[in-house]
């Protein structure tokens, strides 16, 4: 018998915060929030509580630069 004893498929992004997928936070990531500022259910919305806002701005700001 084959045990498994954890997940082998991650769907978290390592970066969230890099929304154009390019391994770094930088300055379009943050061009990319303030574009959808207000929108609902959007992939700008980092914190996933269903709106781009303040909160989404700090958590982009707060992890700038390189992902890791």
């Amino acid at each position: 018998a084959v045990v498994i004893t954890g997940s082998v498929c991650d769907d978290t992004p390592a970066c969230p915060a890099d929304l154009d997928g390019n391994g770094s936070v930088d300055f379009n990531d943050l061009i990319t929030v303030l574009g959808g500022w207000g929108c609902s259910n959007c992939p700008e919305d980092i914190n996933g509580d269903g709106i781009t806002d303040f909160n989404d701005l700090v958590n982009l700001l707060s992890v700038y630069g390189p992902c890791e």
